[in-house]
């Protein structure tokens, strides 16, 4: 049978100096999980300029801002429309593909199909198809810290990323 500390490969004492002061705290003092958590969002760089992807499984698709698909100067593909559906149940038509995009997270370009959408709150939304094309391994941390590994399919890489929360900047119309 193995400890808690033979698994982390560190004392608990040092977790716990390391997490408490993030922790939320029953009134009989178990540790319980927050009311809500930031999402996470990591950097991409596309055609040579930066942008903040937030990272969100619950979603089927990668989705991009309309002004950032326009400031790139790439062709969309207007054939090939989806209807989203939020969690409200609102819905949007999406205005097109952008296929074959190359998103770079510093580890190589990895092709990617991008939808657009008129008007969101986020640049770029990293959806599920994201997570399975890169077989995307995430690792959080009790206090909202959050790795995540992505896998090349074309080159066999490895890449591993430091998260960062995301703070809303909203885009044109919000």
């Amino acid at each position: 049978m193995a400890s808690v500390n033979e698994l982390s490969g560190c004392s608990p004492k040092r977790l716990w100096d390391e997490y408490e002061h993030t922790l939320h705290h029953a009134k009989d003092g178990t540790i319980t999980a927050h009311h809500s958590i930031l999402l996470r969002c990591i950097e991409v760089t596309i055609l040579g300029r930066s942008f903040t992807c937030i990272l969100d499984q619950g979603a089927e698709i990668i989705v991009m801002r309309k002004d950032i698909w326009q400031s790139l100067g790439i062709p969309l593909q207007s054939d090939h429309v989806m209807t989203m559906e939020s969690v409200n149940k609102s819905k949007d038509t999406t205005l097109g593909v952008i296929e074959n995009l190359g998103f770079d997270f510093s580890g190589g370009e990895i092709q990617l199909q991008v939808q657009v959408i008129e008007k969101a709150p986020f640049e770029i939304l990293l959806g599920r198809l994201f997570y399975a094309h890169t077989s995307c391994v995430t690792r959080d941390t009790i206090n909202g810290d959050q790795n995540i590994m992505l896998f090349d399919p074309n080159m066999g890489k490895e890449i591993t990323i430091t998260t960062r929360n995301w703070l809303k900047v909203l885009g044109p119309g919000f």
